[in-house]
């Protein structure tokens, strides 16, 4: 916040820059950010906090300019700027994106909290399959076998009768 009106007071208009050739794509409200949470990292347009600070910009009614990458590079270095996508590059990329995404999902959640502008939590999604109403889960133990006299034990009458009829 403090840089936007520094820049601001400078008479100066924020620009922000997309990755490459996603000029304008990826933008979020600043209303959705809770809803959206890790996604924010989702690759498109720009990066997870890049994301917030836009929102930033547009709730305060910030007017700012957009481009992308490329065009960045080739304003400073006069040259097009070749995009080689190295398979493993791209991999501790997206692990390392990983671990921060819910760090800064939960430093968001708080920021939000604090700002009195996080809506109330969805309800949880029902579970993928919901069990019947009066399922109850499957015993183990004697009685799983089937048999009812499995679980059954002996009583001294019980054995008094076995011994009884032994006898007779």
């Amino acid at each position: 916040q403090e840089n936007v009106k520094q820049a601001l007071s400078f008479g100066l208009t924020p620009m922000v820059v997309f990755l490459p050739k996603q000029e304008g794509r990826g933008i979020v409200e600043w209303e959705d950010l809770a809803q959206v949470g890790p996604d924010l990292w989702n690759g498109v347009g720009l990066g997870g906090s890049q994301k917030a600070e836009v929102a930033f910009l547009k709730l305060k009614n910030i007017h700012f300019r957009t481009t992308d990458v490329l065009s960045v590079h080739k304003l400073f270095s006069g040259k097009d700027a070749a995009i080689v996508l190295n398979p493993e590059i791209m991999k501790a990329r997206q692990d390392e994106q990983a671990s921060r995404k819910e760090r800064v999902a939960q430093e968001l959640l708080v920021e939000l909290r604090l700002a009195g502008t996080l809506l109330p939590r969805p309800p949880p999604p029902p579970p993928a399959h919901p069990r019947p109403r009066g399922f109850r889960k499957m015993a183990t133990g004697p009685l799983a076998s089937g048999d009812p006299t499995a679980a059954v034990a002996p009583t001294a009458s019980s054995n008094n009768n076995n011994n009884n009829s032994n006898n007779n």
